[in-house]
């Protein structure tokens, strides 16, 4: 979990010795009066917040910041976004202790949030739900470039919806692979770890590019090969494969562009569902997925060889 400093304010990972403070912040009842059930909570119930936030780090990829003070070390909020199951979009929330309201703190910590959750993380929409008499986070919103969406009824409460999208990446052009790229392009999966002995990406490549059910798109800056994906659809579903995005332009949004280029040649040819693969363990490939409001299903995925003794190839 990273740590990010702002002029007045750092951004850190929620530790037990933050329990006490944290807990006072979560016991003022005008502080918590527009926060979930619209009340005060027990000490235990903030220890429980604290837990969560640590977890969902790991599950997540994002997640909750403590903010702290700089000049007096204090803990004075938190900061950060969450997706719960249900929820209508990534949230980035804010909540501070009373006595550091109208400092700008809120807009601080959260315009810092905004900006790693956008370029580092890749995710291409936030939102904020907000209780409509909640005018101190209503003019955060609009302070952070949030405008007003369509109203929700949520946890029996009707709540503003306010949102912002991920600004373009200017001089970033997505395009199908042309000739003369492919060298580029498995140059590309090869540093990125993408190709395994037992397949010949340049086959790979070949067999996607004369298919007329799937593409390699790359993403060109400045005449250079920075990114990649493979689409396609077998008539009932959308696929993605070697999405592979230049070491030096990590977390800069280049992956979200790709899939939102995926996302689009797929649903052009009337293909209405995205599936993909991840290898166990990549909890950073999950955590990028799951910004881009990719779930976990209930399937299981079996594979069979089709050489001659059903054996791996290499």
């Amino acid at each position: 979990m990273p740590t990010l400093t702002t002029g007045r304010l750092e951004l850190r990972p929620f530790v037990a010795a933050d329990l006490d403070a944290y807990a006072r912040i979560c016991a003022d009842s005008e502080v918590m009066r527009f926060i979930g059930e619209g009340g005060p909570i027990s000490r235990e119930q903030a220890w429980r917040q604290l837990a969560m936030f640590a977890g969902q780090w790991s599950l997540d990829g994002y997640g909750m910041w403590a903010v702290i003070e700089r000049a007096t070390s204090k803990l004075v909020g938190r900061v950060g976004a969450w997706h719960p199951d249900g929820w209508p979009g990534l949230e980035l929330g804010w909540l501070l202790g009373r006595e550091h309201w109208g400092l700008g703190y809120a807009t601080e910590a959260a315009g810092a949030a905004r900006d790693f959750l956008f370029d580092e993380v890749g995710v291409p929409t936030l939102i904020s739900l907000i209780d409509p008499a909640n005018v101190r986070s209503i003019a955060v919103a609009q302070r952070l470039g949030e405008t007003e969406r369509e109203p929700i009824a949520l946890l029996g409460r009707q709540l503003l919806v306010f949102g912002v999208d991920a600004p373009e990446r200017a001089g970033l052009v997505v395009h199908a692979v042309r000739d003369g790229d492919a060298s580029h392009v498995v140059a590309l999966w090869r540093q990125t770890d993408l190709t395994r002995p037992w397949n010949d990406p340049h086959s790979d490549l070949e067999t996607a590019c004369d298919g007329r059910a799937s593409e390699v798109l790359v993403a060109v800056e400045d005449s250079t090969i920075v990114g990649t994906v493979m689409v396609g659809h077998d008539g009932h579903r959308g696929w993605v494969y070697y999405l592979a995005v230049d070491p030096a332009h990590n977390r800069g949004g280049v992956g979200r562009v790709l899939m939102q280029a995926a996302e689009h040649w797929v649903r052009r040819r009337g293909i209405k569902k995205m599936n993909l693969m991840v290898r166990e363990g990549n909890r950073g490939a999950l955590g990028f997925y799951a910004a881009l409001r990719y779930q976990v299903q209930d399937v299981v995925t079996l594979g069979r060889w089709l050489t001659e003794d059903g054996e791996q190839i290499g």
